[in-house]
């Protein structure tokens, strides 16, 4: 037998959210115990906001400048902005001639802060726990190593909230970021867009 559990409002935490109740000669096989029942995680979804969506990718961006992604035209500029995040790359403590390593630093206008997703996360930006700078503690290699599911929330200096998904890779002395940036122009913190939300590609 296998058990899902779903609610209306709520989605399902881990990647697999059933249960199965295996026969007694397979690994994974439970005896039932009152005290270790099974637990089902549920998430509430926030409310739909009308947000920014932005997807896009930009290439040949200098290292060691501080690159914002603009949440009203998208793409990448460099330099500060008043609204969004921006991400810097700095020679990291092992960088040196044939060991080019990079530390990934997150930050935002003064005023706002960022804090990176380590796991599962809803669209909900939370209230507090920002930090700008942020060292990420995550390094790239000059090699052209590639982070996946890099996230991080953020509140901006103008107070508002959104959050970025990164693609990053680092070849010939150039950064190749790709990104997908959810931005809530007024206030909310959540980051689930309605029907009329802006959704905007760059290429």
């Amino acid at each position: 037998m296998q058990v899902i559990v779903t609610k209306e409002g709520y989605r399902t935490v881990e990647r697999n959210p059933g249960f199965e109740f295996a026969a007694f000669y397979a690994d994974n096989y439970y005896d039932h115990d009152r005290s270790n029942p099974v637990i089902f995680h549920l998430r509430k979804i926030p409310k739909a906001e009308p947000i920014y969506i932005i997807f896009g990718g930009s290439r040949n961006n200098p290292i060691g400048e501080k690159l914002s992604i603009n949440t009203r035209s998208s793409g990448v500029v460099q330099g500060e902005q008043p609204e969004g995040m921006w991400i810097q790359f700095v020679p990291g403590p092992q960088n040196g001639p044939g060991n080019e390593q990079y530390n990934i630093i997150l930050g935002t206008a003064p005023g706002g802060g960022v804090s990176l997703v380590t796991g599962d996360a809803d669209e909900l930006a939370p209230q507090s726990g920002y930090q700008s700078p942020f060292d990420t503690q995550q390094m790239a290699a000059y090699d052209g190593s590639r982070f996946t599911n890099m996230k991080a929330f953020f509140k901006d200096g103008k107070g508002n909230y959104g959050s970025v998904d990164f693609d990053i890779e680092l070849g010939g002395h150039k950064l190749t970021l790709g990104y997908l940036l959810k931005y809530n122009p007024s206030g909310g913190r959540s980051l689930v867009g309605t029907r009329g939300s802006a959704f905007q590609i760059n290429k």
